[in-house]
């Protein structure tokens, strides 16, 4: 990376790439208060599974989610409470540049 870049800055800038795709934020502020099926979702977002999941993919690698297979489903669930406070700012922020 870039001589003066800290691991920190790195680390963040990652989040926000995995939260930079309108699928992968939808999905986020769909799981915040419930963990769900991707199958659920694919037929909500007519998408197909593995698409649902490739998406879901970027969001666990970054830490954002964990998952939780019941049987032959898995489902998602935000992985800390901070992702609802981050999801709240990025709202607040886009409110206060497109009034």
């Amino acid at each position: 990376m870039y001589k003066n870049i800290a691991k920190e800055q790195e680390n963040c800038s990652k989040i926000f790439k995995a939260l930079g795709h309108p699928v992968r934020f939808y999905l986020v502020e769909k799981i915040l208060k419930n963990k769900i099926c991707v199958c659920a979702l694919a037929n909500e977002l007519d998408m197909s599974v593995p698409s649902i999941s490739k998406h879901f993919s970027v969001l666990k690698n970054t830490g954002i989610v964990e998952e939780e297979r019941e049987g032959n489903n898995i489902y998602y669930r935000i992985k800390s409470n901070c992702i609802t406070d981050l999801l709240s700012s990025i709202r607040k922020v886009n409110n206060c540049i497109n009034k």
